[in-house]
C-alpha cells in the first residue's frame, strides 16, 4: 500500500500552488525586503476601527504596522487575501489580510505581526476579528496565533528576533498553543477580546507565531484575519454594533451582490431585538430576482419588500457574538450606491448601535454578450509515425462581457478523408466515380490529380510503387458537403482541457497534442479542425485549421496485417518498449497511476502496488502538479533504485528533452513532491527508473508530458518508452 503519499489525506497537504506559483508572483515585488519593518503613519490614538482588508496597501497610512521577525527570514509578510485558498469573510473574494509558512524558510521559528493603531481606551472597551486557515481539520499541517497588547503612548516595539515580543507582554488570546490538528479553525470563526483597559492607549498586535514552520517545518500553511472591529468604549456598558457590507463590492449594472448586515454582540448576555430593524435600501437599488433573504439570528424573521428589509423584534443575537442578515440585491443603472445604517437603527434590550456604518456598492455598466478570440488562428505541427508534438492557443474574452463558455473537438472536414493504400488491394468510389490520389513523399507532391478509371488497383500497379513510399487517397464526398467543423471526429488531435469558461478580460490557454499513431497515420500531410463551440452569439464555433506533417520514424515499415504490434502502438523491436497514452491529468487528488511494464493507466487505487508513478494534483484547495514514485512498495533492494531524474540542484524533477540519456548515471530520486520545473508550461520528457516485475530489475526509460502555466494544470501524459533489457535510454 502507498503509505508514504496516503499517510495524509489529499486535502491536508501543504498549499503547493502558494509555494511554487501564486504567491511568489502575487507578492514577491509587494514584500521584497521582508525583514525590513513597515512603520505606521504617525496617528492621533482612535477609539473606533472597522477593518474590513480591502486593499491591504493602505494599511500603514491608517497606522498599522506590519513587520516580520522570523527566523530565518523568509520571503513573505502580510498580505492580500488569496481566494484560490479561501474567500473572505465579508467584502470582496481577496477582502482579507493573510500570511503563510514562507514567513520563514527551512525549518524555523514564524514570528510574524500585524499591528493595529494607536488605540484610545474608555471603560467598556471591546475588539473583535474573525479568523480561518486554509488547512483542514485533518491537516498535520497546523497553524497558531497569538494576539497580545501593548499599553503606552507609542507601542511599536515588537522586538527584533523570532523570540522576542518587544513592549507585548500581555497575551490576549492565544489560538491553538499546542499545535493540536484541527486547533485552528477551518472556517471563519469570530475571536472576542475581553478584558481590555479601561482607560490609555495602547495597541493590539496579531502574531502569526508558529515553531517548526516554514517549508519544510512540521507547522504551518496558511491564515486569513479578516473584519477587525475595535470600539474604545466610554460608559460601563457597551451596546451591539452593526456592520455592513457588499460582496462582491463591485458588480455589473443587472446583477447581484450580497448585502450582508452583522449584528455583533459584545455583553454577556444575548440581545434581544425590541423593535424591528428596519432597513430601507439606497435609492436605485432593489431586491435581485432571487433575493435569498435569510438571517442567522436565533429566532429571527426578515421580511422584504422591494426596496427594503425587515428583521423583526424578538431575534436574539448571542452573547459574546454576533449574527447577520443577508439579502441579493442589484441595480439596473451604473454607478456608486452607499448604503448607511445610523447610530440607533438596532435597538436591543442590552442597548442600541452607536455608530452609523456604510458601504458602497460598486455598479458598472451592463455586461455585452461573450466575445471570443482565439490566438493564434491556425497550428502545424510535424511528427513521425512513432512520436508526437504539441503546441496550443489561447481563447480570450473581452472585457466588460458576460462569461464566455467554451468546448473543444476535433473534426475532419466534412466528406474529406485521408485514406493510406495498402499492396494487393483494390479502392474506388461507391458510384463509380473519380479519386483524387498524391503521393505524400514525391518531390512534386501530386500524382495525376484526377484518374480516369473509377477505381485503383494496387496489385496491378497503376497506383503506383507503395514500397517506395507509398499512396495516399484523399477522398471527397458528394458536393456542397465540405466545410469546416462539419465532419467526423479525428482521433490524432486532442485537447486540454476540452471544455471550460472565460471571465471577462481573461483568457484560457488550451495544449493541443498530435499523435498520428492514434489513427495510424502514414507518412504524408493531414488537416484538420480544431472546433472551439461558444455562446458567443456572433462565432458560435471558431475553426482553428490544424495541419500536420508525418514523417517515417526510423525502422518504419507501414502498418500491415504482419505488423500488428505496430499497429497497436507497441515496438516490439530490438529491447525498446513504447506505447502511446494521450491522457489528460485529472486535476484531483487521485490523478493517474502508470504501470510502464503492463502499459495499465488508471486512477490511483491504494491496492494496486504494482504501479510505477502517480501523478496527480497536489492541492485541492487550489492547483499543483505531484509526482509520486512507488518506491515504499517495490522490493528493498530497489528502494533507492527506483524514481525519477533530477534537475542539477538535486531535488526537482528535470524536464528532458531529445538526446539526454536516462540511466544508472542519471540522478535519481524518489518520494510525492511538486514538479517546479514542470509547472510553467513545458512540452519534455521526466526520465523514470522503475521495477520492472516481468523482469525482476531496474528498467530505464521517460515519459513524455506537457504542462501548462502556471500550475502544470492542464496537462497531458502523451507516451513513453522504455529499455526492458535494463540498459540506458536516449530520447529521440
Amino acid at each position: 500500500m502507498n503509505t508514504a503519499r496516503h499517510s495524509l489525506p489529499a486535502a491536508a497537504r501543504k498549499a503547493l500552488l502558494i509555494s511554487s506559483v501564486s504567491l511568489c508572483a502575487a507578492t514577491a515585488s509587494a514584500y521584497a525586503a521582508a525583514s525590513v519593518p513597515t512603520s505606521p503613519t504617525p496617528k492621533a490614538a482612535v477609539s473606533a476601527i472597522n477593518e474590513g482588508f480591502d486593499d491591504v496597501n493602505v494599511l500603514l497610512e491608517r497606522g498599522w504596522i506590519e513587520q516580520n521577525n522570523s527566523e530565518p527570514l523568509g520571503t513573505q509578510i502580510w498580505y492580500q487575501g488569496l481566494p484560490a485558498q479561501f474567500s473572505s469573510y465579508d467584502g470582496d473574494l481577496n477582502s482579507y489580510i493573510a500570511a503563510n509558512y514562507h514567513a520563514t524558510s527551512g525549518d524555523g521559528v514564524i514570528s510574524d505581526w500585524l499591528v493595529t493603531p494607536l488605540l484610545a481606551f474608555n471603560g467598556g472597551a471591546t475588539a473583535s476579528f474573525f479568523t480561518r486557515s486554509a488547512s483542514s481539520p485533518t491537516s498535520p499541517f497546523v497553524d497558531r496565533l497569538q494576539v497580545r497588547l501593548c499599553i503606552g503612548a507609542d507601542c511599536s516595539n515588537v522586538g527584533t528576533s523570532a523570540t522576542d515580543v518587544g513592549d507585548f507582554d500581555t497575551v490576549l488570546l492565544d489560538i491553538n498553543p499546542n499545535y493540536l490538528t484541527g486547533g485552528y479553525p477551518s472556517t471563519w470563526t469570530q475571536q472576542i477580546l475581553s478584558d481590555l483597559p479601561s482607560s490609555g492607549t495602547g495597541r493590539i498586535a496579531m502574531r502569526y507565531f508558529v515553531e517548526s514552520g516554514g517549508p519544510s517545518g512540521d507547522n504551518s500553511n496558511y491564515i486569513g484575519i479578516d473584519r477587525f472591529a475595535f470600539d474604545g468604549g466610554g460608559g460601563a456598558t457597551v451596546a451591539p454594533s452593526v456592520i455592513v457590507s457588499f460582496t462582491p463590492s463591485t458588480v455589473n449594472a443587472g446583477n447581484a451582490s450580497t448585502l450582508k448586515i452583522m449584528l455583533q454582540n459584545p455583553t454577556g448576555n444575548v440581545a434581544t431585538v425590541t423593535s424591528a430593524l428596519v432597513h430601507a435600501l439606497p435609492a436605485g437599488v432593489t431586491l435581485a430576482s432571487a433575493p435569498q433573504a435569510s438571517t442567522t439570528c436565533d429566532s429571527g424573521s426578515i421580511t422584504t419588500t422591494a426596496t427594503s428589509i425587515t428583521l423583526a423584534d424578538g431575534a436574539g443575537i448571542p452573547a459574546s457574538g454576533a449574527c447577520s442578515i443577508t439579502v441579493d440585491v442589484a441595480s439596473a443603472t451604473a454607478g456608486d450606491y452607499t448604503d448607511t445604517i445610523l447610530a440607533g437603527a438596532l435597538v436591543t434590550d442590552q442597548g442600541s448601535n452607536a455608530n452609523d456604518t456604510s458601504a458602497t456598492l460598486h455598479v458598472l455598466p451592463p455586461l455585452a454578450p461573450p466575445t471570443a478570440s482565439v490566438t493564434p488562428g491556425s497550428l502545424s505541427f510535424t511528427a513521425t509515425t512513432l512520436g508526437t508534438a504539441s503546441g496550443g492557443f489561447s481563447i480570450a474574452n473581452a472585457t466588460n462581457t458576460h462569461k464566455l463558455d467554451y468546448s473543444i473537438a476535433a473534426q475532419d472536414e466534412a466528406g474529406v478523408k485521408s485514406i493510406p493504400l495498402t499492396a494487393g488491394r483494390r479502392y474506388s468510389t461507391q458510384d463509380g466515380g473519380d479519386i483524387g490520389i498524391k503521393r505524400p513523399l514525391a518531390p512534386e507532391g501530386m500524382l495525376p490529380s484526377r484518374l480516369a478509371s473509377p477505381g485503383i488497383d494496387t496489385q496491378a500497379g497503376t497506383s503506383g510503387d507503395l514500397a517506395g513510399g507509398g499512396l495516399v487517397v484523399r477522398a471527397a464526398g458528394p458536393e456542397g458537403s465540405a466545410g469546416s467543423c462539419t465532419g467526423p471526429i479525428v482521433s490524432w488531435i486532442t485537447a486540454t482541457p476540452t471544455s471550460g469558461s472565460v471571465s471577462a478580460g481573461q483568457s484560457a490557454d488550451i495544449v493541443i497534442g498530435v499523435n498520428p499513431l492514434a489513427d495510424n497515420l502514414q507518412p504524408g500531410n493531414y488537416s484538420a479542425d480544431v472546433c472551439v463551440t461558444t455562446n458567443d452569439p456572433s462565432q458560435p464555433v471558431i475553426p482553428v485549421p490544424v495541419s500536420l506533417t508525418v514523417t517515417a520514424a526510423d525502422g518504419w515499415s507501414g502498418c500491415g496485417s504482419t505488423d500488428s504490434l505496430f499497429c497497436d502502438g507497441f515496438d516490439g523491436a530490438g529491447t525498446i518498449v513504447r506505447r502511446q497514452i494521450n491522457q489528460a491529468l485529472p486535476i484531483d487528488a487521485d490523478g493517474l497511476s502508470l504501470n510502464l511494464a503492463t502499459g495499465a493507466i488508471h486512477p490511483y487505487n491504494p491496492n494496486i502496488t504494482s504501479d510505477d508513478i502517480n501523478l496527480y494534483n497536489g492541492d485541492p484547495s487550489a492547483v499543483a502538479l505531484v509526482a509520486y514514485w512507488y518506491a515504499d512498495v517495490v522490493p528493498p533492494d530497489f528502494t533507492t533504485l527506483v524514481g525519477g531524474v533530477v534537475d542539477d540542484f538535486g531535488f526537482d524533477y528535470a524536464v528532458l528533452h531529445s538526446g539526454d540519456v536516462v540511466g544508472p548515471d542519471s540522478n535519481i530520486k524518489a518520494g510525492n513532491r511538486p514538479m517546479l520545473d514542470w509547472i510553467y508550461g513545458e512540452d519534455g520528457y521526466i526520465g523514470i527508473a522503475f521495477y520492472n516485475e516481468g523482469t525482476g530489475m531496474v528498467n530505464y526509460g521517460y515519459i513524455h508530458l506537457a504542462t501548462t502555466d502556471p500550475t502544470g494544470f492542464p496537462a497531458n501524459m502523451l507516451d513513453y518508452a522504455f529499455d526492458s533489457s535494463g540498459a540506458p535510454i536516449t530520447i529521440p
